[in-house]
């Protein structure tokens, strides 16, 4: 599996609470480190479970309305071996 950012929006920065389900964002905006994670925005079924899921290990995270994320596009390729 391969994933490529196609397309970083020069003016992606927005609030997490504004993205639609199915919307793919980096969570890190103001990492200095470098170190991103390509997340896809999921449907919050109670208070208690996650609101957006890592593509690269399908991790569940809790992001606040108030987080500044990435808005961007990315390709996933996937072949078998």
């Amino acid at each position: 599996m391969k994933m490529t950012v196609t397309n970083a929006k020069p003016h992606g920065v927005i609030l997490f609470s504004s993205l639609s389900v199915g919307e793919v964002f980096i969570g890190c905006v103001d990492d200095d480190k470098g170190d991103t994670d390509i997340l896809i925005r999921c449907e919050q079924r109670d208070c208690d479970s996650w609101n957006c899921v890592s593509l690269t290990d399908g991790t569940g995270y809790i992001f606040p309305p108030h987080e500044e994320i990435r808005l961007i596009e990315a390709e996933l390729i996937y072949s078998e071996i």
